[in-house]
């Protein structure tokens, strides 16, 4: 992989929100399969040990000019006009761009598949396997990222660690990945997303070298449910996504974790069942935080006979407060126009009284041998 000359630090302000550097120099990586792994002085060196070592995941080679981005589509069918919005995004700041051919020939003879199974998951190992490919990003959700699951060789994609990008349907391959391979992986936008200006600034701080080891995030419009701090790795992504993968091989881990997720279209019986489901599977009995993202119409009853359901704040409030940890709800992640990007299992603190989120990211990783 060509490393070349990093782009200047760029600082970016926002009106509702603030990003904060506490950096000094960035980091080289020493080698491409082997990132740095460095312990700042915010982590106590007495805290890692090897009963607790596999609770830390290596973050992926970053990208800086000249590095390649591959679109690969492991869910529905796309083409190269929605995605334009993207494209243009990433070679803002110098990058390449590989488009796979799924989505160069698209069709609809799969129906709500991009393509077979066997082709969807052939495209996906090969950007992993090429030694060109920075990134992998998902071209766009819907369904289908579960059925090429059997298909990926996990081992071929720990020994060659990158980027992946994605939310919705790609929630299932991003926790799976990361779990297998130990590998941070990042619910940020899909390539149908809007990338507006405040998705773009997120994802590109996250993923680019040149950028922040810490970064935190204040949101006024949060809504705290329960109040109180929490210091773990994050997981999660799209709650029907996270229902889905409870019983396989590649069920979510949310032990001593902060879980974050999102939805859309979904009634507030059918959340609740979701949410039920992962507290029945004790998903939801060490968890140490968790963060809801933005659902629309939060107090309003739906039909459901013989009268009205709950609303979905009552259903947060009556399945989830009782836990009795820190919860913001109303976090701008998943299916809106302008999101954050959440680097799952990196390490956060939330405070829930200044409603903050505080990425720990590169200050708190360290090697996996």
């Amino acid at each position: 992989m060509n490393r070349r000359k990093f782009i200047k630090c760029t600082t970016f302000g926002f009106a509702s929100y603030s990003i904060i550097a506490k950096a000094n120099a960035i980091d080289a990586f020493k080698e491409e399969d082997n990132p740095i792994d460095d312990l700042e002085d915010s982590t106590k060196k007495s805290e890692i040990n090897e009963s607790n070592l596999k609770s830390y995941y290596r973050i992926p080679p970053l990208l800086v000019p000249g590095s390649r981005v591959a679109f690969a589509s492991p869910s529905s069918v796309t083409n190269i006009w929605e995605i334009s919005k993207a494209i243009n995004a990433f070679k803002k700041f110098g990058v390449e761009i590989e488009i796979g051919k799924i989505i160069k020939n698209q069709n609809s003879k799969n129906r709500y598949l991009a393509a077979s199974d066997d082709e969807r998951a052939a495209e996906f190992m090969e950007f992993v396997e090429r030694r060109d490919i920075d990134a992998i990003i998902s071209a766009r959700g819907g369904y289908g990222s579960m059925r090429i699951a059997d298909l990926l060789d996990y081992d071929k994609i720990a020994q060659n660690p990158k980027i992946y990008i994605g939310f919705s349907d790609f929630t299932f391959l991003l926790n799976s990945i990361s779990q297998k391979a130990h590998l941070v992986t990042y619910h940020g936008p899909v390539g149908v997303s809007s990338f507006s200006e405040f998705s773009q600034k997120y994802l590109f701080t996250f993923i680019f070298e040149n950028q922040p080891k810490e970064v935190a995030f204040t949101y006024p419009n949060a809504i705290q449910l329960v109040e109180g701090k929490a210091t773990g790795r994050i997981v999660g992504g799209n709650l029907t996504m996270i229902a889905a993968s409870l019983g396989t091989k590649y069920e979510i881990n949310t032990k001593d974790a902060i879980l974050f997720f999102e939805d859309i279209n979904e009634q507030p019986y059918q959340i609740d069942r979701m949410l039920t489901q992962l507290k029945l599977a004790g998903k939801l009995d060490s968890i140490k935080g968790i963060l809801i993202g933005q659902f629309s119409s939060l107090k309003r009853r739906k039909a459901f006979y013989p009268s009205y359901s709950y609303t979905l704040l009552e259903v947060f409030e009556q399945i989830l407060s009782p836990l009795g940890v820190p919860i913001l709800l109303n976090i701008p992640i998943g299916h809106i126009a302008e999101q954050i990007t959440i680097p799952i299992n990196s390490i956060i603190e939330l405070d829930t009284k200044t409603k903050t989120i505080t990425f720990l990211y590169r200050n708190l990783e360290t090697k996996l041998d």
